[in-house]
């Protein structure tokens, strides 16, 4: 969902000029924070399919998968 409503960024401001009952929109700085989750949980997403792999080992593949992890969540 989030991932769809950043397409959609845009149209935000321009409801609010057409409707004038819509005034609760993100704004800049939201919408900034909201991409940096996407992009955080997009990595949560990648690594928990790795791990929920039933037909390869994940062993070999689990200390650095929890490292990009912790990578992302440093930056």
């Amino acid at each position: 969902m989030l991932r769809m409503a950043l397409l959609y960024r845009e149209v935000f401001p321009k409801l609010a000029k057409r409707k004038s009952n819509y005034k609760c929109f993100p704004n800049d700085e939201e919408w900034d924070k909201a991409r940096d989750i996407c992009d955080k949980l997009e990595s949560f997403l990648d690594v928990t399919k790795v791990f929920s792999g039933t037909k390869y080992l994940t062993a070999n593949v689990y200390f650095s998968k929890v490292f990009d992890i912790e990578l992302a969540l440093d930056d």
